[in-house]
């Protein structure tokens, strides 16, 4: 009956272990998602003749934007 106890704690603790590091493990990936739509969507379009972010001098169109 000693034996069973010890043995159901341990499978609890462990159970309690795997939870919180799966729980943590989701808090990480929801922070990495959040932070790459807050990147996405904090970046100005650039327009056709606009100049090219590259630094070229160069319009858009001319540069990075060309169409192939």
């Amino acid at each position: 009956p000693e034996e069973v106890e010890e043995l159901e704690q341990q499978r609890r603790m462990e159970a309690e272990r795997l939870a919180q590091m799966q729980q943590l493990s989701h808090q990480d990936d929801d922070s990495a998602a959040a932070a790459a739509l807050a990147a996405q969507t904090g970046e100005r379009k650039v327009g056709r003749n606009d100049p090219c972010p590259c630094g070229s001098g160069k319009k858009y169109k001319q540069c990075h934007g060309r169409l192939q």
